[in-house]
């Protein structure tokens, strides 16, 4: 299996390579200047590779909300340490103060609440008097 990966890995990469044949890469991760995979944020640490966008997540669900609040450059093995780091990839949440409100939560029916964020309360039933 993982004679596999690393077979397909090298396929991949030689393959996007060759395709583009104006591709700069110095670090040989795929991204460089006019590359496929396109630009590279750190093209001397394979490891690093493209600009991610982060949001403030201050509930801590992983879930952000507003504005992007940093961007950096971002690859393999990127994590966040929780409750330290309050950056999320996304901004679906829609009340960032309360961490069992986010696009993941059960909606929970009649009480009036988004708590799956989908702009509708009680999404699955409507009752009209």
């Amino acid at each position: 299996m993982k004679i596999k990966n690393i077979i397909w890995v090298f396929l991949i990469f030689f393959a996007v390579n060759f395709v583009s044949a104006n591709c700069v890469d110095n670090d040989s991760d795929g991204y460089g200047v006019d590359c496929m995979l396109g630009e590279d944020c750190d093209d001397n640490n394979s490891y690093l590779f493209r600009w991610m966008d982060f949001y403030l997540d201050e509930d801590h669900d992983s879930f952000g909300t507003g504005e992007v609040i940093q961007t950096s450059c971002w690859g393999i093995g990127g994590y966040f340490i929780y409750p330290l780091d309050e950056r999320s990839f996304n901004n679906l949440d829609c009340n960032d103060l309360n961490p069992s409100i986010n696009p993941r939560a059960k909606e929970i029916l009649n009480n009036g609440i988004d708590e799956n964020c989908d702009c509708l309360y009680d999404s699955k039933y409507y009752f009209f008097y």
